[in-house]
């Protein structure tokens, strides 16, 4: 799921404040002092990430905003804050010279993202310029570059904090220990393509993903934020190509991969006016062909992650490689917001199975008390202890984590077809398939709607149903703590055939259907069976539908890790 939608994107899930405590407490945390504009600017224009705290604050408030919370006052006070606060160039930091910044074009990519959403929920066309004017003078530049980019330096020793610092200069690059953190450019680059269509951008995006397939992120102890971030991007570069990854597609589990097409760059699907049939067949092949491996490196990426960088409560590493490190959010995050697109694009159960374990343990895990999110120790079959770290990762986790929460709700409903697949889109159809929105509602067709419910919040869920009118519903529940789910229609198309909501689940599946009369209403139970899985050196986890329970030895019942979700 992308970080930035368009105006007319408006998503199928909404909550409140009172519904859903969890993001109540994150908003919450970032309307506090050390969030203000002012603090904000003067931190920002000094950081040794210039820009990244001011960009992944925009973005997280204009993510509010657009989920309906009163954010968009502090995000237009930040935005004015951070336009008066860029250098000549037009970005934050020195301008590009000789050297190129690591973590100075990373954290831009959370600056174009920012701004881009910005633009979408207020209207304000300056935010949009901005964004597209620091894609030109300081991303596309600088990955120009890349050839440079020392890939193959050692990267075994343990070096590194929490928040990542740049001293070594190689081959004309300023490197940080976040280290491969440059895919964090495709956090800009991608939505930047998505609103233009750009073919200088989309070869941005082809260049990075092909020196991602002839690197191994495993061995080379990459930074799992970096990479997930990088696979979440392709992943919806691939979506928004309309293409579907299949399970062929997979290359393994973090290895490099044979690539013919490290030179390629995505075509212009459309052509020329004056573009003969041919050529213009020639160039949707190519588009094609770069969406689909796109596709393939980020459930690659993701086989990595899974096989070497997931915890035993589904948070990652903060390095592959470094179970001595912690679990970073900003990585959950990816890996959920990953989960949710990689299911669309191949329709594979495993993927939301993934996803609600991964919220459930390790986001709601992260989430302290106060709306923070920090860092925790890396539980592994060695060392299968939960133990917090730090309290408050402000820098980026806070703010990323915030994100987190609202892809968990917004990605919990999507458009699904009756009719039959087609052979290039067998996934469900994601909510991108709305029109234009009347009256601030996503607009369907009519004919069989029918919606799949793939997580479980309470919340409203609203869809237009054309000329008919709209279809709004109310969810309640108190799942994974309870098992039970009902839906009441508040509001109903006229003349329209009954909805259909399918509840997917791990483990499987069921059907309700809605009548379109309001007062109409529907229950289900979730099941939440109670399993036991081997996770190697003698130990056995213990879930109750997707929530880990416990840890414990084979063979006994004493848990050498109590509850891990309390707070569920």
């Amino acid at each position: 799921m992308p970080d930035v939608y368009a105006a007319d994107q408006l998503p199928l899930f909404t909550t409140t404040r009172t519904q859903d405590a969890r993001l109540a407490a994150s908003f919450d945390r970032l309307c506090q002092p050390d969030y203000d504009t002012a603090a904000v600017i003067a931190e920002t224009i000094v950081d040794a990430w210039p820009g990244d705290l001011a960009g992944r604050l925009l973005l997280s408030l204009s993510r509010f905003a657009r989920a309906g919370f009163p954010a968009l006052p502090h995000a237009t006070e930040l935005v004015e804050g951070m336009l008066e606060a860029v250098n000549a160039e037009g970005y934050f930091g020195e301008v590009l010279g000789e050297v190129v910044d690591e973590q100075q074009v990373a954290c831009h990519g959370w600056v174009v993202s920012g701004l881009l959403q910005y633009a979408a929920v207020s209207g304000d066309a300056r935010a949009s310029v901005a964004a597209f004017r620091i894609v030109d003078a300081l991303l596309l530049p600088a990955l120009a570059r890349l050839d440079s980019y020392p890939f193959e330096r050692d990267t075994s020793a343990d070096v590194g904090e929490a928040s990542g610092s740049a001293e070594v200069i190689l081959n004309g690059w300023r490197l940080s220990t976040d280290i491969w953190c440059v895919f964090l450019a495709l956090n800009g680059l991608v939505p930047s393509f998505q609103q233009s269509g750009r073919s200088d951008i989309a070869a941005a995006i082809v260049l990075l993903r092909a020196v991602l397939d002839r690197v191994d992120v495993v061995a080379k102890r990459a930074q799992l934020h970096a990479t997930l971030a990088a696979a979440r991007c392709l992943a919806d570069f691939a979506e928004a190509g309309g293409v579907a990854a299949r399970p062929a597609v997979a290359g393994g589990a973090g290895g490099p991969v044979d690539s013919s097409r490290d030179t390629a760059v995505v075509a212009d699907a459309n052509g020329s006016a004056d573009a003969t049939a041919a050529a213009a067949a020639t160039a949707t092949a190519t588009a094609t062909a770069e969406f689909r491996a796109a596709a393939a490196t980020a459930v690659r990426l993701y086989n990595a992650y899974a096989a070497h960088g997931r915890t035993l409560n589904y948070a990652t590493f903060n390095w592959f490689g470094r179970p001595d490190s912690w679990t970073e959010p900003c990585a959950i995050v990816d890996s959920l917001a990953l989960a949710y697109t990689l299911w669309r694009l191949t329709g594979e159960q495993r993927y939301l199975d993934d996803a609600q374990r991964i919220e459930y343990n390790a986001l709601d895990t992260a989430e302290r008390a106060n709306g923070s999110f920090g860092l925790d120790s890396v539980m592994t079959p060695e060392h299968p202890e939960l133990r917090e770290v730090h309290p408050d990762a402000r820098w980026c986790c806070t703010m990323r984590g915030a994100l987190g929460l609202l892809e968990a709700r917004e990605n919990s409903v999507a458009l699904a077809s009756t009719a039959a697949p087609s052979s290039s889109a067998s996934a469900p159809v994601s909510a991108r398939g709305a029109s234009a929105p009347v009256n601030g509602v996503a607009i369907v067709p009519t004919s069989g709607l029918a919606l799949d419910i793939v997580g479980f919040h309470s919340g409203t869920i609203a869809v237009a149903a054309g000329s008919a009118g709209e279809w709004m519903l109310r969810e309640t529940t108190a799942y994974p703590a309870a098992p039970e789910v009902r839906f009441d229609v508040i509001r109903a198309p006229e003349n329209a055939v009954p909805l259909t909501l399918t509840l997917r689940y791990p483990g499987g599946s069921q059907t309700l259907v809605l009548a379109p009369r309001v007062g109409a209403a529907v229950e289900a139970e979730i099941p939440l069976a109670v399993t036991e899985e081997s996770v190697g050196s003698g130990l056995v986890a213990v879930f109750r539908g997707p929530v880990l329970q416990s840890i414990h030895s084979a063979g006994t019942q004493q848990a050498l890790q109590p509850d891990l979700t309390s707070k569920a």
